[in-house]
């Protein structure tokens, strides 16, 4: 365990079913300022860049990957449901935003999806448990997904 300084704000990058599903950024009081969920757009007024911001997307995307690889060793599956979270500092002497992780957590962890209610979300998560239960395929963006068998 280390000390990150200079902590800009939080990401939660969330894989549904081993796929991309959205971040959501949120900056908790401990980071300055009130404790708030923030667009993307606000992340950009706590970063250098649009460029440093995409590039620290990229690094998050990459070790989600990494994490998710470590998690099918564990249960031998794809798992339903991953969120990550990451840290994201910058030092002002430097330009590049640094990627920390700071948690790695399955189905028991909260996942508000931006722009989705709270009951949205979790109807989302719950989906690609029963889903994956079932033997269904699952399509993140159809609501009616459920029907569908694996092929």
């Amino acid at each position: 365990q280390q000390r990150v300084e200079s902590v800009r704000c939080e990401a939660m990058l969330f894989l549904l079913h081993g796929q991309p599903s959205g971040i959501r950024y949120w900056r908790p009081i401990c980071h300055g300022g009130t404790p708030e969920k923030l667009s993307r757009d606000a992340v950009l007024t706590l970063v250098a860049s649009e460029q440093e911001l995409s590039a620290a997307e990229e690094r998050m995307q990459a070790l989600a990957f990494r994490w998710l690889a470590w998690a099918r060793t564990q249960c031998a599956a794809v798992p339903s449901f991953l969120r990550i979270d990451f840290l994201l500092a910058q030092v002002k002497a430097a330009s590049h935003v640094e990627v920390w992780t700071g948690e790695v957590s399955e189905l028991g962890a909260a996942a508000p999806f931006e722009g989705l209610s709270e009951t949205a979300c979790r109807s989302r998560v719950l989906r690609a448990v029963v889903t994956d239960m079932l033997g269904l395929q699952f399509e993140p963006s159809d609501p009616g997904s459920m029907h569908k068998k694996k092929k």
